[in-house]
Formats: C-alpha cells, sequence, structure tokens
C-alpha cells in the first residue's frame, strides 16, 4: 500500500468519525421541561440584581445532566457576558444546577455563544435550556434563532475563545423557526426518526442570534462513552495496518 493510500484511508476514517457526529433526525419542542425542583426557592437579591422576581434561583435535581459543574467539575465559558450585572449573569450559571434569573448567563452581543466541556466523551440523546423558569419574572432577552454545535476537542478552551472552532465543531442543530419566552424551555431529542444518528461529544457550543440573550440552564442528557469515534476508526486503522504489514511480511 503506497503512502498515498495509507493518507486517504486515514482521511476517510476520520471522515467516518466526523458524521457519526452529525444529527439528522432532531426534534425540536417548546415548553415546561424543568426537572424536579429540590431546593427553596431563593432571592438573590444584591448589587447587579434588583429586588423582586428578577433576582429569584431555585436548584433542581442534577443526577442525570452531564452538564452540570458539580459533576463535571467543569465551569462554562462564554464568548461575552453582561458584565454590569455579574455576578447574577455570568457564564459559570449556566451549568451550576440552579433555574431562575438570579442564576443565569446573558450575552452581551449578538451571536453570543456558551460553551460546556463534558469532561469526557459522551453519547448526547437530550439537551435542553430554558430561561426564568421560577418565578414570575420577564419576557425579554429572548434567544431568537440558535445554532448547537458539539466537538471532540477543542485546543482551547477558555471564554471568547473561538479560534479553530471551524474545524473542530459541528453544527448538530440548526434552528431557524423555534421560538420560546419566559418561564418556557427548548427541548432537542436526538436519535429520532425512522434514520437515528449518534451523537457523541465532549464539547458542546450554543450559539444565539439575539443580543442579550438569557439563559438559566444548559442540561445534557446521555451516556459517557467508552471513548470518542476518531479513536475508534483510527485504533480500526492501526490494526488493518498491521495485518497489511504482517501478510506482505510472510
Amino acid at each position: 500500500m503506497t503512502t498515498f493510500k495509507l493518507f486517504s484511508v486515514v482521511i476517510s476514517l476520520i471522515g467516518l468519525a466526523t458524521f457519526s457526529n452529525f444529527a439528522s433526525a432532531t426534534t425540536i419542542s417548546v415548553g415546561n421541561f424543568s426537572s424536579t425542583l429540590t431546593g427553596t426557592l431563593v432571592n438573590d437579591a444584591g448589587p447587579g440584581c434588583s429586588t423582586g422576581n428578577s433576582c429569584l434561583k431555585q436548584t433542581y435535581d442534577t443526577t442525570n445532566n452531564l452538564a452540570f459543574f458539580g459533576t463535571t467539575g467543569i465551569a462554562a465559558i462564554a464568548s461575552s457576558v453582561l458584565g454590569s450585572h455579574d455576578p447574577f449573569h455570568d457564564e459559570t450559571n449556566i451549568n451550576d444546577g440552579s433555574y431562575g434569573n438570579g442564576s443565569s448567563w446573558i450575552g452581551n452581543t449578538i451571536n453570543s455563544w456558551v460553551k460546556i466541556d463534558l469532561g469526557y466523551f459522551a453519547r448526547i440523546d437530550q439537551l435542553v435550556f430554558g430561561r426564568y423558569r421560577v418565578g414570575a419574572c420577564c419576557s425579554d432577552r429572548q434567544a431568537g434563532f440558535f445554532t448547537i454545535e458539539t466537538a471532540l476537542t477543542d485546543d482551547i478552551f477558555a471564554n471568547g475563545n473561538s479560534g479553530n472552532d471551524n474545524t473542530e465543531y459541528a453544527v448538530v442543530v440548526n434552528n431557524n423557526a423555534v421560538f420560546y419566552t419566559g418561564g418556557q424551555s427548548v427541548k432537542v431529542d436526538f436519535n429520532t426518526g425512522a434514520s437515528p444518528q449518534t451523537v457523541t461529544a465532549r464539547f458542546l457550543k450554543f450559539t444565539f442570534a439575539n443580543r442579550d440573550t438569557a439563559i438559566d440552564e444548559i442540561e445534557v442528557y446521555g451516556t459517557r462513552a467508552v471513548s470518542s469515534p476518531t479513536t475508534l476508526m483510527l485504533f480500526f486503522f492501526g490494526l488493518v495496518t498491521m495485518l497489511f504489514i504482517r501478510r506482505r511480511v510472510r
């Protein structure tokens, strides 16, 4: 086998691994998809957050949420934050285990994004995110259009850094139709339809079109994967190559 052929095989296998990360059949729903509330409703009024319902927050059951900071040990990052309202609206609130405007993220530009590192490869079945899911607060700061991307690697996972995202991340949801308002949430179900595709990833990136979009929490549901698709494909390639060389030697 020539060097060119070997290179072609590697590229093909990596391409297959990338394809396995794209979900061709998804269902997007809007409604009240909150998990079971577990804590006491807290009014966290203080500097940067006015009094009243806009400061309410409440913990929920994070047992199966792969994105929860307490499980991953990794706080979310973002491209921008409405800094005048920290710490009530900074990026660390996006996976802190609390619903409510008193513990939410607000981006400060159009097309602001937030990223989550699960800390390991996972097969993702469902994503849920929403705003103001406790208390009777607020109908502004709607997300509008949004995209969801996943990746197996992110070379620099840091606030504001999107270098190489165009090669590392693949779009799994490109929504230009579904809108939701305060008190609602969005649920994205993968593996639906006649020909479901598996979404396997470690990193997730949510981009929201509207300026000052508010999100109280992002939840990720699925199972831990044994390995990434790329790793498995390259292992298979190595095995085939070894068998080929052994046959040539004989």
